[in-house]
């Protein structure tokens, strides 16, 4: 299984914002942390994901393959990423892999802008401090949960995201 070499030794400060990733030019695929997963859609777990090497030489094995659906344009190649447990700088999106789909990449001073033909398909920022491109992940708000959506949704996010399972249990009892 072929190895990803990612950097996990960015100050925390570095981490971007809520609903943001990192414009990961050294990255060979969309890396997404847990905190992340509601931006993400077709979430399946997998045996047979990638796995990624961080810089402090650690081993990551990614559990889920999803999708990022970072702009309609983008073919279906371009938004698969995977889900990384132990994730801590935050999301990585590749600006190769969309590069590889025919889009073009700019980086300014202030901003990051990811073009497919001749047009602006995804607008990010810098970092100021770091420099780090930052580019926004799609915001779902999570349907109301009936018993049924809850137990399926519990059996995904258990592992992952604890306190939502907590927060919908009180509120399904109420």
């Amino acid at each position: 299984m072929a190895s990803t070499k990612i950097n996990q030794s960015y100050p925390h400060a570095a981490i971007p914002p809520p609903h943001h990733a990192i414009a990961g030019t050294g990255a060979t695929g969309h890396y997404i942390a847990p905190h992340h997963m509601t931006s993400c859609t077709d979430i399946t777990p997998t045996i047979y994901g990638p796995t990624v090497l961080a810089a402090n030489g650690h081993k990551m094995k990614t559990t889920h393959n999803l999708t990022v659906p970072l702009a309609p344009t983008l073919s279906s190649p371009a938004q698969q990423g995977h889900l990384l447990q132990n994730l801590n700088i935050g999301s990585l999106i590749s600006i190769g892999k969309l590069c590889d789909d025919h889009c073009t990449a700019s980086f300014s001073k202030e901003n990051v802008i990811i073009t497919k033909n001749d047009k602006t398909i995804i607008h990010g920022t810098r970092s100021k401090v770091y420099g780090l491109g930052r580019i926004p992940l799609p915001k779902y708000t999570l349907p109301p949960c009936t018993h049924q959506t809850l137990n399926t949704t519990k059996q995904l996010y258990q592992v992952h995201l604890p306190s939502y399972i907590q927060t919908h249990d009180q509120h399904a009892n109420t």
